[in-house]
């Protein structure tokens, strides 16, 4: 009901207005009721208590007559007694008394007949018993009796009653005195009976007459209430006398609290109205009391024939007040809403109308005044709207040509930084293999290591630009986690070696293993917070925690350095803000961190207490799919450093030394120590991952194609180094031109080149109309720009892998290594790379020779004292320093003996004396 009435309600004006005129109305007819209630009431109550008060007077006035009258025929009495007693002293003693007399003698009269005779002819004369005037005579000899005129209709339980009253008035008149009232009595008809008394002082006789109250039930009756009133009669000292029926409970309480009335009143006493006034007589007091429901009784009823009609001409006054409102105000509304409509569906041309100056008239002729100047408007809007279309597609053009040549500003910035950097990092690299003194080959890695540094600030710097202009795009795969780890600490723990700082990773157990996830992105901010706990901490240890929490991946790095000041925390995230003036670095490392993590909807939080350390806590978001690997199962072994991440596995970890988990790295290397464990417990042979890419095996013939002459020169050296041909050109036509004349085994081409461009000329190359000899040969793209749309153009455009300047010689390295493994798989016939299998000790040097002899000697004794000690730790650090002597003098047989025996005691066998004694035979047989 109330859905169906709240349409109606919100979009019906003159329903609302109607409502709320009827809701006013009717409190105002409840209102104007109540005050009508109230003053009919008021009024009804002062007219029933005059009403009451005049006919109280009335009774009231004709009682006092009638004590009045009582009095003054008492006193009468009296005189006559007076009178009469002496003259009819003569009285004839056998004459009968007068019939209509009564004596009553006293117990102890005296017998005084003629006093008695007399008596009773004197009251005989004075009058029979009057039943009008509801009164009668008596006389009160005190020495005989009492002689009263008996009335006809007097029954005679009335007259016991009326004697034993009179009885009671002989002390009275013993005691002499005025005029009196004796006590009241009740007849046998319930009225109320008392005497007036008056006594001559000589005889001592008292005359006087019994007075009846009237009939008051009689008067309640003409008021036609129907709650009727009570009338009560009580004496001067508060005693109920008579009242005209039974008297109820809450009106005894009334009777209780009501004060005496030597003067009339009219007051209500709890629930009843009171109207009283005195008798003059026996001083009595005549109250009239009435319940204030009678008055409410009356009103009601007056209400009851006022409300029907009263209610109805409110509900034709407001069915009137409707209409006339959906006349005068409905109707108009209607029509301005209706011509609103048709103009909203393209048809202007309707106004309101506006004939009346009110209110509505005026909101016409403004709307229509409105109208006219909108037409005006919309004559000449589509012709602006065209001019700021062609302005914003204009803008929009000119962000757009600002922005791509903002791209190829950067991407051009990158191609001229990594250019020379590439030059100067391959010279140095090469430098260091040469032979230089040792204080030469110190300022070759402070060069190598500056020009690394330029390196990274190079690349944050071209980070931060792809990030802001919305460039930068993420690359998910599933990514083992361990690994990845690894690789982070790995780019730390050599700086954290040279400052003595404690290095440590702990994986949660409920931390999936392989996660979807940007593997290069998390890397980088890994990098960067690693990177910063190493920089500011000095002492102390660095801790990389990685936990599940709910549906989010917390990686925290937590340091024990400096920490950072309050005032700079909310800083640290912005550009190119720095904690302290003098640190290193360009202020890009966290905003970069922070903004990678807010691409992966995750989020970095820090905190921070100065002098104590700093925690950055990494959250990003798991996918539903990931869940926790399968516990490890087993006993093992182990450091007591490693016992939290194993029991962590599932593994129960045993306090004691294990060559195979004494390597200090397995702390923060949590990938290899899952792979240890993994082989420890298959019963494999425990690995060494930190070996050096291995040189190609095969001698490769390579074309480098660039137009920069020093890129050509150094990119030429490293190959001839590593043991491989090249040949340069420089551009694309020149590569193209060798090409349809010898056959390479690999391309390295130079994307930004004038003329023909790497991209051009690495199309064409593939194209059979160019006649190249190969256009399968391998193609890597060698450029300066570090960014994946770069990347992704290259391999659109047919090359193969792609290297960023400036490349070191292991990344050369393990690119010749693919290549020469894809060429093998085409069938090509590659020659063998003679300097990989040439020894770095020149054999010809006798001296040297002897002294690389000796120091094996040496060695291979100091392993024999380990043997027979049982050092396993002590053995297996000599046995690895006689497989890098082996190595460096190009002893193959002697390294790969070696190797043999460590792997055999990582596996927990010890090796046999035969085994000692072979290998140095092994030795000696190298130098015969």
């Amino acid at each position: 009901m109330e859905k169906n009435m709240r349409p109606f309600w919100e979009k019906s004006l003159t329903a609302r207005i109607v409502a709320i005129l009827c809701c006013a109305m009717v409190l105002f007819w409840m209102l104007s009721e109540a005050i009508s209630f109230y003053y009919r009431y008021q009024g009804t109550q002062s007219e029933l208590r005059d009403v009451l008060s005049w006919e109280l007077k009335e009774v009231v006035g004709r009682e006092n007559r009638r004590f009045d009258d009582a009095q003054h025929h008492t006193r009468a009495l009296l005189w006559v007694w007076k009178t009469l007693n002496q003259r009819l002293t003569t009285l004839d003693p056998a004459a009968e008394p007068s019939p209509h007399t009564m004596f009553v003698s006293f117990p102890d009269a005296r017998g005084d007949a003629a006093l008695v005779r007399r008596a009773r002819e004197i009251l005989g004369i004075f009058g029979d018993a009057d039943p009008e005037s509801r009164r009668d005579a008596f006389l009160l000899l005190p020495t005989e009796g009492i002689v009263l005129y008996r009335a006809a209709e007097a029954s005679a339980a009335d007259m016991q009653r009326k004697l034993t009253m009179l009885m009671s008035l002989r002390g009275a008149a013993q005691a002499g005195g005025d005029m009196r009232w004796s006590d009241a009595h009740r007849d046998s008809h319930g009225f109320v009976q008392v005497a007036a008394t008056a006594i001559d002082r000589e005889s001592g006789v008292m005359a006087g007459q019994n007075v009846r109250i009237g009939d008051l039930s009689q008067f309640s009756k003409e008021l036609h209430l129907d709650r009727e009133p009570r009338f009560v009669l009580r004496s001067a000292q508060g005693e109920l006398l008579w009242s005209d029926g039974e008297v109820p409970t809450d009106l005894n309480r009334a009777l209780d609290q009501l004060p005496m009335c030597a003067q009339s009143y009219s007051r209500r006493v709890n629930n009843q109205y009171v109207v009283c006034m005195p008798l003059d007589g026996p001083h009595w007091q005549l109250a009239v009391i009435f319940p204030a429901a009678a008055v409410t009784d009356k009103v009601m009823i007056l209400l009851r024939q006022t409300v029907p009609w009263t209610l109805v001409m409110q509900l034709w006054l407001i069915v009137v007040v409707f209409q006339i409102l959906q006349w005068q105000l409905g109707r108009p509304l209607r029509l301005i809403v209706e011509t609103i409509d048709a103009q909203r569906d393209g048809d202007w041309g309707r106004r309101l109308p506006a004939r009346h100056d009110d209110e509505l008239g005026r909101i016409a002729r403004a709307y229509n005044t409105l109208l006219s100047t909108l037409n005006a408007y919309h004559k000449t809007l589509e012709n602006k709207v065209d001019e700021r279309t062609r302005e914003l597609n204009e803008a929009k053009r000119m962000a757009e040509s600002a922005n791509h040549s903002k791209s190829e500003h950067i991407a051009s910035i990158s191609h001229e930084i990594r250019t020379p950097l590439n030059g100067i990092m391959g010279a140095l690299a090469l430098l260091a293999r040469s032979q230089l003194q040792p204080r030469q080959q110190e300022l070759v890695g402070v060069a190598q290591q500056s020009s690394g540094y330029l390196l990274g600030i190079v690349n944050n710097v071209l980070d931060y630009s792809r990030i802001e202009a919305g460039h930068l795009e993420l690359a998910y795969e599933q990514t083992q986690l361990l690994p990845l780890l690894d690789q982070a600490m790995l780019t730390i723990h050599l700086r954290a070696n040279e400052k003595h700082l404690t290095l440590s990773t702990f994986v949660a157990p409920d931390v999936p293993q392989q996660i979807w996830l940007d593997a290069l992105r998390v890397r980088q901010i890994l990098i960067n917070l690693l990177g910063n706990a190493v920089k500011f901490t000095d002492f102390g240890s660095i801790r990389l925690v990685v936990e599940r929490r709910g549906n989010r991946l917390a990686m925290i790095v937590e340091d024990t350095g400096k920490g950072i000041p309050p005032s700079y925390q909310l800083d640290i995230f912005k550009p190119f803000v720095q904690v302290r003036a003098h640190d290193s670095g360009n202020g890009l490392g966290l905003p970069i961190a922070s903004r990678l993590a807010n691409l992966m909807n995750g989020e970095i939080l820090m905190s921070s207490q100065l002098g104590r350390g700093t925690q950055f806590t990494v959250l990003l978001p798991l996918q539903r799919g990931e869940v926790a690997p399968t516990p490890l199962a087993g006993s093992v072994t182990a450091p007591a450093t490693l016992h939290a991440q194993l029991r962590s596995w599932g593994l129960e970890p045993v306090d004691g030394d294990n060559p195979l988990l004494a390597m200090p790295e397995l702390c923060y290397l949590p990938g290899k120590l899952y792979r240890s464990i993994a082989q420890v417990l298959r019963g494999e042979a425990v690995q060494d991952d930190a070996r050096p890419t291995a040189m190609c095996p095969w001698t490769l013939k390579v074309l480098v194609v660039d137009d920069v002459a020093v890129n050509r020169d150094i990119v030429g050296k490293m190959l001839r180094e590593l043991g491989h041909q090249c040949q340069a050109a420089a551009s694309g036509e020149r590569a193209l031109a060798l090409g349809r004349t010898q056959v390479f085994d690999l391309v390295l081409m130079d994307v930004r080149m004038p003329d023909l461009d790497g991209m051009a000329t690495t199309r064409r190359w593939r194209h059979a109309d160019e006649r190249v000899l190969d256009p399968d040969t391998p193609i890597v793209a060698l450029t300066a720009n570090a960014m994946p749309t770069e990347h992704e153009r290259a391999r659109q455009a047919g090359m193969n892998a792609y290297l960023t300047k400036p490349v070191s010689l292991e990344q050369m390295a393990a690119t010749l290594n693919q290549v020469a493994a894809t060429q093998l798989a085409r069938g090509m016939e590659l020659a063998p790379n003679a300097i990989a299998n040439m020894p770095l000790l020149d054999w010809n040097d006798q001296m040297m020779r002897d002294q690389l002899h000796k120091t094996l000697k040496e060695l291979h004794q100091q392993a024999e004292v380990a043997w027979h000690a049982k050092d396993t730790e002590g053995i297996l650090n000599i046995l690895h320093s006689l497989k890098g002597c082996a190595g460096q003098g190009g002893l193959d047989l002697v390294r790969e003996g070696i190797e043999q025996q460590e792997r055999q005691i990582r596996s927990g066998r010890w090796v046999s004396r035969r085994d000692l004694s072979d290998l140095a035979e092994l030795i000696a047989l190298q130098f015969t």
